[in-house]
This record gives structure tokens, sequence and C-alpha cells, in this order.
């Protein structure tokens, strides 16, 4: 009778020991479904990702130039002397490279400051290689491929360093205000730009983006 007992009790416990054992883990094709979802996620996601930290970058590059001239303007009002902004491809590696330097210095005769310097003046500084500069939608005074935007010492946007705020070249051509210098980044679409704008002689700067005529338009 006890052999019956034990045998009836070992067939109730079978099915869920069954049971536990097929929930233990995933079977292979139930993996190759899971890593097969995962791969599509990721190619779906990739391109977004990839435009979002392109986008991330030229927006870096807009934040740099536009804290330059500030501190261009700043050091123009505090040292009552004319102070630049100078922007430019470097020549061999093509990079775009930014400067903050006195007016009396000319861009030719900056160093280049290391990567991980971004802050000291009259020293070239570098973007990421694929941002550009769009020169249809820039108009600062360009003279042997260097863009310069110039502060008097009040601090106001001329076309001199020795002219006062009321005597700025820059207000006798209407094209030339707003003064706009433009970026670009290689892996973006045409209609993605962003770029700094000198609103007025006096020195109002802000970033803009866009190709409208609130953002960045091509010159005229």
């Amino acid at each position: 009778m006890k052999n019956i007992l034990f045998l009836l009790r070992a067939k109730k416990f079978k099915p869920s020991l069954k049971r536990n054992e097929n929930s233990a883990g995933f079977s292979l094709l139930e993996l190759m479904v899971v890593v097969l979802m995962i791969g599509i996620l990721s190619a779906i996601a990739a391109p977004s990702w990839l435009g979002f930290i392109n986008n991330q970058r030229l927006g870096s590059a807009q934040d740099e130039v536009y804290r330059a001239m500030r501190t261009a303007q700043s050091n123009a009002k505090a040292k009552r002397e004319a102070w630049q902004v100078s922007v430019r491809a470097e020549p061999v590696t093509q990079k775009v490279q930014w400067a903050i330097h006195q007016a009396t210095i000319k861009p030719t005769d900056l160093s280049v400051a290391s990567e991980s310097d971004r802050s000291s003046v009259s020293a070239w500084h570098s973007f990421d290689s694929q941002i550009g500069i769009d020169g249809t939608r820039t108009n600062l005074s360009e003279n042997a491929g260097v863009y310069t935007l110039i502060f008097n010492y009040n601090g106001c946007a001329v076309g001199k360093s020795t002219e006062e705020c009321t005597q700025s070249s820059l207000d006798d051509v209407p094209t030339k205000i707003p003064q706009k210098l433009t970026f670009s980044h290689q892996k973006l679409g045409d209609n993605t730009r962003k770029c700094v704008r000198v609103e007025t002689v006096l020195g109002s700067i802000r970033a803009a983006q866009g190709v409208n005529q609130e953002g960045c338009p091509p010159n005229q």
C-alpha cells in the first residue's frame, strides 16, 4: 500500500517539475528573437542619436563664438582699447578656429592653443573637424580667409579699430548690420545653421538658428 501511495505522489509532482525546468531559462530561438529586436531598434535609433550629437557640436561652436564676442567686447571696455574676434579655416587642416585678441595684433601672429585650453586670449582655438563656416550667410569683414569683428574702446562694433561708435563704417552699409557669423556641420542638412548676430553698432549680440530672416539668412 505504501508503495502505491509513493508512486501516486511522484506522478502528481512530475508536471510541476517539468514546468519549472521549462521556465528556468530562454530557448535558443527566444534569444535569437531578442537579439534581432535589439538590432532593429538600434538601427532605428542610431541616426537620430548621431543627429543629436552633431547638432550639439554645432551648438557648442556657436556658444564658444558667442562667449568669445562677449569677452572681446568686455575687454575692449575694461582696457579702453579695441579688441577683436577672428575666425578662420586653418590653412593646412581646414579646421575652423577662433581667437580673441587686441586689434593691434595681426591674426597671422597668433599661436595655436592646445586642445584642452579653451580660454586663453591671443591664441587660435579649434572646433570639431566637421564644423564649417557658411560664407553665404556670413558678412563679417574678411581678409585673406580670416573673418574679423572689432569692438572699439566703448564696446561698439566698428569696421576699423579707430572708429567711434557714431562713426562706425558698418553703419554706412545696410547689408553689414546685423553682423553674422554662421556655422554649418558636414553631417547635417542645408537648413541646419547656427549663427551669432551683432544686431546693432552699439554691440547687442545674440545667438540664432535656422535659415529665416530672424535666424541666419543668406547675405544680401
